[in-house]
């Protein structure tokens, strides 16, 4: 955009629609001088094209993803990361295929992060809430194990619990006997 006419002064430029998934630039300030020539970064002119980059807002979020046996497959597992709350819009597919980590940066708000898939005779992991501030960093407080809040790259540590079962047998014969020490069962 061109700024034209302008009268002697101090003036602020100030990004005021920033496009989604980049940062606000920084105000910039510049002096129109009594000869109308303008300053900006100590340089004087009477033309000039200030070039803007916005930086791209970027940070991850990781499953470091484990099982408390030795039969679990990753395979069998997705998280998706839901904006607001567990049946928010879903913005990110972490599974096996892609690290259990998000490809996209994720824009300041609060997510849930829940376990959708996860292997039969394993319990489903509980949900994890946590906010991308404005500034791009991530922080959690919940009772996860994690790595990383307060930064730009959080870890959570989730472990899946085989569901524990046992078995039984109450040995009765019809005559009466209760003499079983010469039963042997076999699994």
């Amino acid at each position: 955009k061109t700024a034209e006419s302008l009268i002697p002064g101090t003036y602020v430029i100030v990004e005021t629609v920033v496009p989604t998934g980049y940062i606000k630039a920084a105000d910039i300030t510049i002096v129109v001088n009594e000869d109308r020539t303008i300053t900006y970064n100590g340089v004087s002119s009477t033309s000039l094209t200030i070039d803007i980059e916005n930086e791209s807002i970027e940070n991850s979020v990781t499953i470091s993803k484990t099982f408390n046996d030795s039969y679990g497959s990753l395979d069998d597992v997705t998280f998706v990361i839901h904006a607001d709350s567990e049946s928010g819009a879903e913005v990110a597919t972490l599974d096996n295929t892609n690290g259990f980590k998000t490809a996209d940066s994720l824009l300041p708000g609060t997510y849930v992060i829940v376990e959708e898939e996860y292997p039969e005779g394993y319990t489903q992991y509980e949900n994890i809430t946590f906010v991308v501030n404005e500034d791009r960093t991530i922080t959690y407080t919940g009772s996860v194990a994690s790595t990383g809040s307060g930064t730009t790259a959080v870890t959570f540590d989730v472990e899946n619990k085989a569901i524990e079962n046992s078995v039984s047998i109450d040995k009765k014969f019809d005559d009466g006997t209760t003499d079983v020490a010469e039963v042997v069962f076999e699994i």
